[in-house]
């Protein structure tokens, strides 16, 4: 599609965006296109003046993970390094009002993941969200925030400091065109592409009716890993992440079940060597011959006659050494040497 249409879609509501892209189907007429021009030429004139850069879905290097949705953001408006998302990355999300050993444990597993070359993805939310963002730079790692409103428009109030600091080191981005504020039906929204952007969720404390449970549900029905860290029953806060443990979420008590799960038993180790389970490499390596062509995870799980568990976390190890690409369209395919 014209990169002019889906500028001028993102900056529509899902509804109207729907209605954009039916009509534009069965054909645009002048009036229509000249409007859909300007409006486009009006937004990237904005982002040129604020040094904001913008990326559309068919472009090279836009965030190939954000294809499985089924309503990819047409543009992703960023400051920064969106090239921090062609590494392995995870969520860490959870509460606005933590508890202090809510927020010391949210650092200590952040500053483990970065450490062992983990970028993290969270929502710039004040509590756990900021907590994960400031405990990733702090550890000298990389972290992206994804916005409820333009990138331009620094919500909660206060956080320039740190919006800052994120853009030196990584990336804020936002599907929202400049200028947009933080409208309340803008978060949920913002909530499937954390989910899109992550290999895995880690949930560090959420009430049983928290809003980061919207987060896990786009997670769960991606296929992501969704980590949920146990706590006291009476405790409200970890009412949400003890109901996510008894449906099926992994238990988080270090970075280690996280790097386990995944096959890893370091994702950056010294001298910048990735080291890795062997066994998990050499499974891996046998799914190099499916690769001559590019196929879907699903035509993977066929060929091979695995899950699609095994094949996404043989398909990371393979992505991590560099032995395989994802494409835009989420398909894989083996890497020229």
């Amino acid at each position: 599609m014209d990169r002019d249409f889906l500028i001028y879609a993102s900056t529509l509501t899902p509804a109207g965006r729907r209605s954009f892209f039916a009509r534009v189907k069965e054909g645009v007429d002048t009036k229509d296109r000249e409007r859909v021009r300007e409006t486009a030429r009006r937004v990237a004139d904005i982002c040129r003046v604020k040094g904001i850069s913008l990326i559309t879905r068919v472009d090279e290097g836009y965030p190939s993970s954000l294809f499985d949705l089924a309503d990819p953001p047409p543009v992703i408006y960023f400051t920064g390094h969106l090239s921090v998302l062609d590494r392995f990355s995870g969520a860490v999300i959870g509460s606005r009002n933590p508890s202090g050993p809510g927020i010391e444990f949210t650092e200590r597993i952040v500053s483990d993941l970065v450490r062992s070359g983990c970028p993290i993805v969270s929502g710039f939310a004040r509590g756990i969200d900021q907590a994960a963002h400031r405990a990733a730079l702090d550890a000298g790692g990389e972290t992206v925030a994804v916005m409820g409103s333009g990138v331009d428009v620094i919500y909660p109030s206060g956080s320039e400091s740190l919006a800052r600091r994120i853009t030196e080191k990584g990336c804020l981005l936002s599907e929202f065109p400049p200028g947009t504020p933080p409208l309340r039906h803008h978060f949920p929204q913002r909530n499937r592409i954390i989910a899109a952007l992550s290999r895995f969720v880690c949930v560090m404390e959420a009430a049983e009716k928290s809003g980061t449970l919207i987060t896990v549900r786009y997670a769960l029905d991606l296929g992501r890993e969704v980590f949920a860290v146990p706590g006291h029953p009476l405790y409200p806060r970890s009412k949400g992440c003890n109901l996510l443990i008894k449906e099926g979420a992994i238990p988080l008590t270090s970075a280690d079940d996280v790097l386990e799960t995944f096959g890893f038993t370091s994702l950056r180790g010294r001298g910048e060597e990735r080291v890795r389970t062997s066994e998990g490499i050499a499974e891996g390596k046998e799914m190099l011959s499916l690769l001559e062509n590019p196929l879907s995870p699903d035509e993977i799980c066929a060929r091979a006659g695995i899950s699609v568990s095994e094949a996404l976390a043989q398909l990371h190890l393979l992505e991590m050494e560099g032995l395989v690409r994802r494409m835009n369209d989420g398909r894989f395919v083996r890497a020229l040497e």
